[in-house]
């Protein structure tokens, strides 16, 4: 039984993974981490919400589930797992057990594949992914660094994704394209050509929205 610990404490994104950990007998959960300054509870749905500087100082066995969400296209999850690595503690891949992966798939350090997610055969994924319930990657497909998948999000052919990648859930991306670093995928969206960075494409239509940056879509969609 591995010891972990969760960085964050959403209650859509790291609550839910703290729900699957207490019925998942391969991992003993310890509780939620955040910088001390932002630590202005004891507990966070019973469980203890402590410092990660107190936790990185003292040490010992265990690892550390980065549940940082999408904000700000995952620029800040990828800063808070920098700081991890940087304190040399390990950034665990949780995988939910009823994920189903097939043969010859590669998966880097601090993924989260959540419940019902599907990745095809040699699907070739890196850093600190979120995969999203019932999100579907399909064979050969190569995922790089800090996306997104939204729930029922669909990959379908060898399509090659960069990084900081939102994918909005049902949009689908097909015809072997390439989705360009900070690309973001809105709800519903279908895509057959290659996009642009930083682009936004949402529907009706599938279309790229013009003079809109995928790092201020937070506004754009409200």
């Amino acid at each position: 039984m591995k010891n972990v610990y969760i960085f964050g404490i959403d209650s859509n994104f790291a609550q839910t993974i703290a729900e699957y950990l207490v019925d998942d007998s391969r991992y003993r959960f310890l509780g939620y981490l955040l910088n001390a300054e932002y630590c202005n509870a004891e507990y966070i749905a019973s469980h203890p919400l402590m410092s990660f500087e107190s936790v990185a100082e003292k040490g010992g066995d265990f690892a550390i589930i980065n549940c940082i969400g999408y904000s700000k296209m995952l620029n800040i999850r990828k800063k808070i797992a920098d700081m991890v690595k940087q304190a040399c503690i390990p950034l665990e891949t949780y995988i939910h057990p009823t994920a189903v992966i097939m043969r010859n798939v590669e998966v880097g350090h601090g993924n989260v594949i959540m419940a019902g997610a599907y990745i095809g055969n040699r699907v070739s994924i890196g850093e600190g992914n979120i995969f999203a319930p019932f999100s579907h990657t399909e064979i050969g497909c190569t995922v790089g660094n800090y996306n997104f998948f939204g729930s029922q999000s669909v990959r379908l052919n060898p399509v090659y994704v960069n990084d900081h990648c939102v994918f909005g859930g049902n949009s689908t991306v097909k015809n072997g394209v390439t989705i360009a670093s900070y690309t973001l995928i809105g709800a519903g969206a279908y895509i057959t050509t290659n996009t642009r960075e930083y682009g936004v494409y949402v529907q009706p239509h599938t279309r790229r929205v013009k003079d809109v940056s995928s790092l201020d879509f937070v506004y754009y969609m409200k």
